[in-house]
């Protein structure tokens, strides 16, 4: 199944790419065409519109192909999700330390060396 995702956001990135360049290839034409007087208008408006149609799509269909490409980051962001949403856990504001009678390590002595 993902796969077959994968393919169908890399396929409509690629069509809606070729649009875009179409869309370029047809604004660059009308606007350096000198035959075309009377129909550069609508030349001019089926460019503009192949541009402004396609490259949202391309966007939304090539950054959903590179989010589901690696699956490291989507889990580093269910990762981050957690722990903001997590309830934080109960705040310590002491240090245990050890009891003033506990012994000492081997081989040391606590008084004072007699002489």
């Amino acid at each position: 199944m993902r796969a077959i995702r994968r393919l169908y956001f890399y396929a409509v990135s690629f069509i809606t790419l070729e649009i875009v360049l179409w869309g370029l290839i047809r604004l660059l034409r009308s606007i350096f065409s000198t035959s075309q007087i009377g129909a550069g208008g609508d030349a001019l408006a089926q460019a503009l519109a192949l541009i402004f149609v396609g490259a949202p799509i391309f966007a939304l269909h090539w950054i959903g192909a590179q989010r589901r490409r690696s699956p490291r980051s989507s889990r580093s962001r269910r990762t981050r999700w957690r722990w903001q949403t997590a309830p934080s856990s109960p705040r310590r504001d002491w240090i245990p330390t050890a009891p003033s009678s506990a012994p000492a390590r081997p081989g040391r002595t606590t008084s004072s060396p007699s002489g």
